[in-house]
């Protein structure tokens, strides 16, 4: 066994093995596969320099290093609270990590066991397409181009290659800004697969001029991204839960008015029902207008005073009668069950499973304000009373983002207009 040889043939050291322009024949391709694969053990220079496997390694670290410290420059310049906030920051790291893991993993099968399949069956559009829907389209766009040019040097692939998805990516990116729903989710998928046969049949006919180089295999296995590019939308969910993250397609399912806690509202404490969807009105508008995340600021308006439910007939907008039963108690009482309904609300929200970036504009609305009506009432009875001043304070906090610094001017600018005779 010892004496039987493991290589057919031999190549001498300087000999040529086909010229450029020559068509590459059975004993060529067998040449230059064998090269490729026996590379790391080439000495160049007369052995001054060696390039090893662990030099290769080296070099894709090297580059990965660099393309990564960019894409971090560019979170921690543009997108600080992504950068400081580790949760979010690990989301993005690891999922760039396995993706191209799962990428190399593929090309290495294919590879290895001469598989018949292309690699475009790769879903690039699923990572981008998750990233816009928890963190916005700005960042979802840099982290698909890092993503297809860490790939497209580790599986080196080409231009066209790298063409096609960075194209088809920033389509995804852009249809999917206002898909909240399965069905809408289907025709964006159709409008990618089409792309992709356009981008594909356009890189093809500039590289071999004629229709007759298009492998209809490929085009079979683009068909076969598009399928697992549908599989985006449970992923969000899945996503949603293990990370905590709050996509638009939650906040679009949140803001039917259907949704039980909105229907209880509306029948328990019909006023503020009302009141709440005015509020979601001037938020979503004045969100609109400065640039924040106005569906946010829609849905945390529509759930801000869901606390009221508790004890809707002690508000002023759901009383139907002339009997006010703030009439019969202390200002201090009064006081305290109007604040109630911030504790009230952040109980109920929990209880439904509400999540905690809603939950922040119920305990946001009012801020650290007082009940102001009930502490004037208490000092003209009471002028030497400022000592219990935070009795009638809202515990807080201050709002901390655009969304619900507008819920709470929204819901100031709404409940003060009902006090103008004109």
């Amino acid at each position: 066994l010892s004496e039987i040889a493991t290589t057919a043939g031999r190549v001498q050291q300087n000999e040529e093995i086909i010229r450029r322009g020559v068509i590459v024949q059975e004993e060529h391709y067998r040449k230059l596969i064998t090269l490729k694969n026996n590379y790391g053990g080439i000495d160049n220079r007369k052995n001054q320099y060696t390039i090893t496997k662990y030099g290769i390694d080296i070099g894709y670290l090297l580059l990965t290093i660099i393309v990564l410290l960019a894409y971090l420059t560019f979170i921690h310049t543009f997108l600080t609270g992504i950068y400081y906030n580790l949760r979010k920051l690990a989301f993005l790291l690891i999922g760039i990590v396995i993706f191209l893991y799962l990428f190399r993993y593929i090309s290495d099968v294919q590879s290895q066991t001469n598989a018949n399949f292309s690699l475009y069956v790769m879903p690039f559009c699923v990572f981008p397409i998750i990233i816009r829907n928890f963190f916005g389209t700005f960042i979802a766009y840099f982290t698909h181009l890092v993503i297809v040019l860490l790939a497209c040097y580790v599986v080196p692939l080409g231009y066209d290659f790298a063409f096609v998805q960075i194209v088809v990516g920033l389509v995804a990116i852009v249809l999917n800004e206002k898909t909240y729903y399965w069905s809408q989710f289907f025709v964006d998928t159709a409008i990618i697969f089409v792309v992709y046969i356009l981008a594909y049949l356009g890189t093809t006919l500039i590289q071999q001029n004629s229709l007759a180089s298009v492998e209809l295999s490929t085009t079979a296995w683009l068909v076969v991204n598009c399928f697992l590019t549908l599989l985006t939308y449970p992923l969000i969910s899945i996503f949603e839960r293990v990370f905590g993250f709050v996509s638009d397609i939650k906040l679009a399912e949140l803001s039917h008015l259907n949704n039980r806690l909105l229907r209880e509202l509306s029948h328990k404490a019909p006023g503020t029902f009302w009141h709440s969807l005015q509020v979601a009105t001037l938020s979503e508008s004045a969100a609109t207008e400065i640039g924040a995340n106005a569906l946010l600021a829609k849905v945390g308006a529509l759930y801000h005073d869901i606390g009221k439910t508790v004890r809707p007939g002690y508000f002023i907008e759901n009383q139907k009668t002339e009997i006010n039963p703030h009439d019969d108690l202390p200002y201090i009482e009064s006081a305290h069950i109007i604040k109630s309904h911030v504790t009230d609300g952040i109980a109920i929200a929990r209880k439904e499973g509400l999540p905690a970036i809603i939950i922040d504009f119920i305990r946001t609305h009012h801020g650290t304000s007082r009940t102001e009506f009930f502490y004037q009432k208490y000092l003209k009875e009471n002028p030497n009373g400022q000592q219990n001043e935070k009795l009638f304070r809202y515990q807080g906090p201050l709002p901390y983002s655009k969304e619900t610094a507008i819920v709470m001017i929204s819901d100031s600018v709404e409940a003060a207009s009902h006090s103008l005779k004109n």
